[in-house]
């Protein structure tokens, strides 16, 4: 199924591309033949600029206005897809990293991320929240259940109250001291 739609999609694609260029190489005037001089003269000109660039950036005398603007090749190589992927993978690292905190502000940012609208940084923010290990994530999973739709987000999002609800062994311990049936020990 996606191969029939994704193999039209790249070939439109491509023949666009192809357009485009043509189009590009008749307002400037050069044909196909000379397509030689204008990669040369392209050559050129970005082996002036770069040499331009390493000067202004290295020259103690260089100011912001000497500094030259990114070329729209650099600004073309990365797609909208490709900046909101990296954008993603860059979100889902830091909300790995948080739940490995333990401040209440860590706690907060992976609360919030529980609802948000891309369901690769929802699902890292349960995970995250399970690794934080605090009961305080619990309402915010709740209301996760309540906005999700997908039955797996849903069962992964119960599991997280599960997990997190659970008794820990320290928390047993430190109620039995509190209530006098547990002495500390005595250090020697």
């Amino acid at each position: 199924m996606r191969g029939k739609i994704l193999v039209p999609l790249i070939t439109l694609g491509l023949l666009v591309l192809a357009c485009a260029f043509l189009l590009h190489l008749n307002k400037s005037g050069t044909s196909p033949a000379g397509m030689q001089d204008s990669s040369d003269q392209f050559a050129d000109n970005m082996s002036r600029k770069t040499d331009a660039s390493l000067k202004s950036v290295h020259s103690p005398s260089s100011t912001t206005q000497d500094k030259p603007l990114p070329n729209a090749y650099e600004a073309a190589v990365e797609s909208p897809q490709e900046k909101y992927d990296a954008y993603v993978n860059e979100r889902v690292a830091e909300l790995m990293d948080l739940g490995t905190e333990s401040d209440t502000n860590s706690l907060n940012t992976i609360i919030s991320e529980l609802t948000n609208r891309d369901p690769a940084i929802r699902k890292a923010a349960v995970e995250a929240a399970v690794q934080f290990g605090s009961r305080d994530a619990i309402p915010g999973l709740q209301e996760a259940i309540l906005q999700a739709e997908d039955p797996e987000e849903k069962a992964a999002c119960a599991k997280a109250i599960e997990f997190l609800g659970l008794t820990n062994v320290t928390e047993v311990i430190a109620e039995k001291m509190r209530s006098g049936l547990i002495q500390r020990p005595i250090a020697k």
